[in-house]
């Protein structure tokens, strides 16, 4: 004689994994809520490889967004713009600001999320100041180094030119390159 099945639920709460963000910082956009130059394009199509192809075998999830310069009609101070935005998500574990125009708004800002590392590039920091704190120089004087040598060995007239679109320091290092490479 069968007596009666006895079953057991086990109720077991579906967790998703945790989400981190990296936040690409930058001071100008689209209307489209897109980069406004090939820079800063570069940069969120290297986070977005990056979650892509390195990092799916973490349990953590990962995603990459744009934090925006304030908007015009915006009348508090930059850094209080972005301490706002990044308090707005608590998923954001790291912050990059794309150009030396930020340099002064990075140490308030990383001062006030000293879980948040934050990485900028085109300006050296002193590396005492904060420790979540990474300043990215490029040498972009050697690379313009190398287009002018290429450019004064390949020219027939001696007549060679370089053309700087902004008067801000990485197009300036490019630049003195290329006048040293042709040189050379």
């Amino acid at each position: 004689m069968k007596t009666g099945y006895k079953y057991l639920w086990l109720l077991v709460p579906w967790v998703e994994a945790a989400m981190k963000t990296f936040a690409i910082m930058i001071d100008q956009q689209n209307s489209d809520q897109t980069a406004s130059n090939q820079f800063e394009s570069l940069a969120m199509s290297g986070c977005q490889k990056a979650v892509s192809e390195t990092l799916p075998t973490s349990s953590t999830k990962f995603q990459c967004k744009w934090i925006f310069a304030p908007p015009a009609s915006y009348t508090s101070s930059p850094t209080t713009w972005l301490i706002s935005q990044i308090s707005s998500d608590p998923t954001i574990i790291h912050g990059y600001m794309m150009g030396f125009y930020y340099a002064d708004l990075l140490i308030p800002i990383a001062s006030h999320f000293p879980n948040i590392s934050f990485s900028f590039n085109d300006a050296a920091i002193d590396p005492t100041s904060l420790p979540n704190i990474q300043g990215i120089v490029f040498q972009e004087d050697e690379a313009g180094f190398l287009a002018g040598v290429t450019a004064g060995s390949i020219t027939q007239t001696n007549i060679v030119a370089v053309v700087g679109n902004y008067p801000i320091p990485p197009i300036q290092r490019y630049m003195q390159g290329y006048l040293k490479g042709v040189k050379y």
